[in-house]
């Protein structure tokens, strides 16, 4: 019996060992990730609430965010169900699906960039100003976490300007997961604590809920040590966004 040509022997350490030197069955890192958002169509350019027409369709925003999404809460997923006793032990049924909020920290920025969009977002949900709600397909929007990894098999290749002989690789990290979240609008924005104590980092915590999400695996087969290589020049390298390929 073996795991992807590895012989396997339980409660053997160098099986283990052999299993994650593959790459693939390496443990995934908590610190590789990035985030993005669509503006809702009540913040997107044609409307009369559209965020800062200055930032040219919410491009830099949207890099924002990903830079400084400190945390970011992957939702859970859960089966509910019924039960029947006509006879005997109880035996349950699924009924249907939940899944839990997702909640994202942000390192608050001077510009208070992230504070602003979702104050905005939240008005277009529901706006204490006149006591009204938004239309459901007005405010909501789409979601995306990206789960990156390093040790890749695709390269990064650029030459020495001053010795074409000379050649430079650089390995790339990988996308390998894609976490897709539907009909998303936040419902919470936390608080800030201000202190005249030893100085620290603002975070601003938000919570969002959605309809439904998807997981999918991208590129796995990029990360075994016994994938081919791959190698790019800066302007032949796959569109950074394109999951199915790959990425700086």
């Amino acid at each position: 019996m073996t795991l992807s040509g590895v012989p396997y022997s339980p409660n053997s350490f160098n099986t283990f060992k052999e299993a994650v030197n593959l790459g693939s069955y390496e443990p995934a890192k908590s610190n590789l990730y990035e985030i993005s958002f669509a503006l809702p169509p009540c913040l997107a350019a044609e409307s009369p609430t559209q965020w800062r027409p200055e930032d040219n369709g919410g491009k830099e925003l949207m890099i924002s965010m990903s830079l400084f999404a400190q945390s970011v809460t992957i939702p859970s997923r859960a089966v509910t169900t019924g039960e029947v006793n006509n006879h005997g032990m109880i035996r349950r049924f699924g009924t249907g699906q939940t899944a839990s909020e997702t909640q994202i920290s942000f390192l608050v920025t001077k510009d208070q960039v992230h504070r602003d969009y979702f104050e905005r977002w939240c008005h277009c949900v529901a706006s204490d100003a006149d006591n009204t709600v938004g239309f459901y397909d007005h405010y909501v929007t789409e979601f995306q976490i990206v789960k990156w990894e390093n040790g890749s098999n695709t390269f990064l290749q650029s030459f020495n300007a001053k010795d074409p002989l000379e050649v430079y690789k650089q390995r790339l990290n990988q996308a390998t997961a894609v976490y897709k979240m539907y009909g998303v609008f936040p419902t919470n924005i936390g608080t800030y604590e201000l202190s005249n104590d030893e100085t620290s980092l603002l975070s601003l915590d938000v919570q969002l809920v959605f309809e439904r999400y998807r997981f999918d695996t991208v590129n796995i087969d990029g990360i075994s040590s016994n994938s081919p290589q791959r190698t790019y020049t800066s302007d032949a390298i796959p569109r950074q966004g394109n999951f199915s390929k790959y990425g700086a």
